[in-house]
């Protein structure tokens, strides 16, 4: 049976009412594919400013809630946290994340649905003492049991709150799923490795089809209809986040492209069928914006600035009452001595908001900046957020931009290091010390990368040469007796010694990988 159906006559009233029914002719008109791609929206309903919104789904829907509570709505999923030392990334909440479907539609009965009770059995014992909630993300780490249920009692509580949000967003991220036999369940991810170990016969590995998916999102709005808000309305939409890797044994591009396409398919019908669940076209706009723009370094996540852009519309578009208002408010503050006031007394915040109302139209050239200089400036703001992922989409362009900005590539360097990206950290600082040799604090935060990497003897080559290029620079001595007081075979000419002048080097050490002006792209 057709999506649908329509009379010849409909079907050209159709072409002609709406030019946006033409491809972009690159010929004609390249403004809808130049920049951050432009696609229509058609809402079915409005958003009220500050209303309560319920995201759910994939680590895109992370990206989206984040810029929606920056607008001033009411998020209950940020308010979840779990500690540094539980989780794998920089997002607080990606306990949160749902990545199949049907990993949604389960998280959803276990809250809501007064006759749903998650399974004792689902949690994997990984060995002894240490549990994992495999419908939960799987970069959390395992926990002793009491731990493991309370995560689990976090994430229903927050489900629990979806009966106060009228509207919800869900965002759909993979087809392949994995099947449980013991709890008859998929899945939120692979099982965990040891677990999959122990009991490979309990697990399999399903692709789902088309129909598999509507069945699931059929099931999921039943629930929300239910148990959720009365005039519930759901925007929804397919991360363009590809999945890292695929267990098909195919080439990730294939199937990443399959699955992608079902859950497009899936979307499509979806939203045909209901009256009150609408279309957002994050793919779309995604995957036809030029890759370096949209995507950051890992060629996966989308870039901060174009996840905003993407809310921004939607928001224009459901709410322009509150777009219009706040757009003329902070068009009014805006200007290049603000920004300095901001930057000067430290309400990075503050700046950071400027900074990325000027990426719009380009609008940082007018104030005079370049664009290596706008985003390395943009990306410096973000770090001090601890917007971590931010500022290295930023700085990476910066450093793209201009190979030869030292301060770029350090930046860059020290923003690697926070997401633990040791070798490309060292590489990037390594540079900067490379572009220039005279920075004492290059210098000695290069020899500290070193260290963490692993190569002691690299690093008191590079601290030798800070110190006589600045014999008194405290820091540097200091470092360079720790780091000679940690090895068992320090070099000959230190033995003994309590600071780096006793031996002067003049940077003429020998060693095979540590001087920068050798490291991997140095100058």
């Amino acid at each position: 049976m057709p999506i649908v159906s329509l009379s010849g006559a409909e079907a050209f009233a159709n072409l002609k009412a709406n030019r946006k029914s033409l491809w972009p002719d690159g010929r004609k008109d390249r403004s809808r594919l130049d920049g951050v791609t432009k696609v229509q929206f058609q809402p079915t309903f409005g958003l009220i400013p500050g209303e309560a919104v319920f995201t759910m789904g994939s680590c895109f829907a992370r990206n989206i809630e984040r810029r929606f509570s920056e607008l001033g709505f009411d998020l209950p999923t940020m308010s979840l946290t779990l500690p540094p030392e539980e989780r794998a990334s920089q997002t607080e909440n990606d306990l949160l994340n749902k990545y199949p479907p049907h990993s949604i539609l389960n998280e959803l009965r276990w809250a809501l649905d007064p006759g749903a009770e998650f399974p004792e059995a689902a949690y994997l014992s990984i060995r002894k003492d240490l549990w994992h909630d495999p419908h939960l993300a799987g970069n959390v780490t395992p926990a002793p049991l009491e731990r493991v249920r309370e995560r689990r009692r976090m994430v229903e509580g927050i489900y629990r709150q979806i009966p106060r949000c009228r509207i919800v967003v869900m965002t759909l991220g993979l087809t392949e799923a994995w099947f449980d036999k013991e709890t008859g369940l998929y899945l939120n991810a692979a099982p965990q490795p040891l677990a999959f170990k122990a009991d490979p016969e309990r697990f399999r590995l399903d692709v789902l089809t088309v129909d598999e998916i509507i069945k699931v999102l059929d099931q999921i709005r039943d629930l929300l209809v239910r148990f959720g808000h009365p005039q519930m309305r759901m925007m929804l939409t397919v991360s363009p986040v590809p999945f890292k890797s695929t267990f098909t044994g195919r080439d990730a591009i294939i199937a990443n492209s399959y699955s992608k396409s079902a859950l497009r398919a899936a979307a499509e019908i979806f939203v045909f069928q209901h009256s009150n669940v609408d279309y957002v076209p994050s793919y779309e706009i995604v995957t036809h914006t030029s890759r370096n723009s949209a995507f950051i370094q890992d060629n996966r996540h989308v870039t901060p600035s174009v996840v905003n852009e993407i809310v921004d519309r939607v928001v224009a578009a459901y709410c322009p009452s509150l777009v219009s208002a706040q757009s003329t408010e902070k068009a009014d503050r805006m200007s290049p001595a603000l920004l300095r006031e901001h930057l000067i007394e430290s309400n990075f915040a503050a700046a950071a908001e400027i900074f990325s109302r000027l990426e719009k139209g380009q609008r940082y050239l007018d104030w005079g900046y370049t664009e290596c200089n706008y985003r390395l400036s943009y990306g410096k703001t973000l770090a001090k957020l601890e917007s971590t992922a931010e500022a290295q989409a930023q700085l990476a362009k910066a450093a793209e931009l201009n190979p030869q900005d030292s301060d770029a590539q350090y930046s860059l360097g020290l923003v690697l290091a926070k997401l633990q990206r040791a070798i490309e950290a060292e590489e990037c600082i390594g540079r900067a010390v490379a572009l220039s040799p005279d920075s004492v604090e290059f210098r000695l935060r290069y020899a500290r990368q070193l260290v963490a990497n692993g190569k002691p003897h690299d690093a008191v080559v590079e601290l030798r040469i800070a110190a006589d290029q600045h014999p008194g620079h405290r820091a540097v001595r200091e470092y360079l007796k720790t780091v000679l007081g940690s090895l068992k075979d320090p070099p000959p000419a230190f033995v003994g010694a309590d600071a780096p002048s006793a031996e002067p080097t003049g940077g003429k050490a020998e060693s095979k990988t540590s001087s920068p002006s050798r490291a991997k792209g140095g100058a």
